[in-house]
């Protein structure tokens, strides 16, 4: 019987022109620095309905191009300082239905293309006063 994945440690490896990648209702609590950094065309990067309770600062490096991120109905509770810096043409951010309590003032900083930001039926505790100042797209 195969174990669930609780942790992706190390960096995925696939296709050169590998657009899309669904992650959702997988096992994934954790992820450490940059499991994504040979995925330089992803566009689409679903894990919604993971088990993640943390984005920490370079866990989304190599995604230059990532267009699309879903994280909703997640267990996250926090996101880290500049955790999205590397995504400049993320054009949206789903974080719907999870248990995210604060963020800080550079918890979305680099976002400079974001057009939509979805954080319905999330909890949150604490927004930081310039958490969203860098938002300069959102619609």
């Amino acid at each position: 019987m195969k174990q669930p994945i609780q942790l992706l440690n190390d960096t995925l490896i696939c296709s050169d022109n590998f657009e899309h990648l669904y992650l959702s209702y997988s096992s994934i609590q954790m992820m450490h620095a940059s499991p994504f950094a040979n995925l330089r065309t992803l566009k689409n990067l679903s894990m919604d309905g993971t088990n993640l309770i943390s984005i920490e600062t370079y866990t989304f490096d190599g995604l230059e191009l990532l267009e699309h991120l879903n994280l909703s109905a997640t267990n996250i509770e926090s996101v880290e300082e500049n955790a999205f810096v590397k995504l400049k043409k993320l054009k949206s951010l789903h974080m719907r239905s999870t248990r995210l309590s604060r963020l800080e003032n550079r918890s979305l900083f680099g976002l400079e293309s974001l057009q939509i930001l979805d954080f319905a039926d999330s909890t949150k505790e604490t927004i930081q006063p310039f958490t969203f100042s860098s938002l300069r797209k959102l619609k």
